[in-house]
């Protein structure tokens, strides 16, 4: 993780580094948030407006850092049924169940993280 992730963190979170920033959400939550993508992303935002007594706009910013270095990560459960299938992806809105019937799979997951 380069010097820049780090100034960044501290200067969002009241000088903290990235590692202190993880551990943190560690001792909240363990190393393994088992919430869904949204569900569990807002949860650890409020954790860090909280924690950190920032606001939002902050708190987004920090938690995409936390993200881009990897120490938080989305893991997606997939069966064994559907580990073969392609997954297919679309934007908001652009999904009709008309245009594209079939199988409708509810990915669901938790949130590693990694401190």
């Amino acid at each position: 993780i380069d010097d820049l992730n780090e100034d960044l963190c501290r200067e969002l979170s009241g000088g903290r580094s990235l590692a202190a920033v993880g551990e943190a959400i560690v001792e909240e939550f363990g190393q393994r948030l088992k919430e869904g993508y949204s569900k569990g992303r807002k949860k650890l935002r409020e954790f860090l407006e909280l924690y950190y007594r920032i606001n939002k706009a902050e708190s987004s910013d920090l938690f995409s850092l936390m993200e881009e270095t990897g120490i938080f990560h989305y893991q997606v459960d997939l069966s064994d049924d559907n580990k073969g299938t392609p997954l297919v992806y679309y934007a908001p809105g652009e999904f009709s169940y008309v245009a594209d019937p079939g199988v409708i799979f509810h990915l669901e997951g938790w949130w590693e993280v990694r401190a």
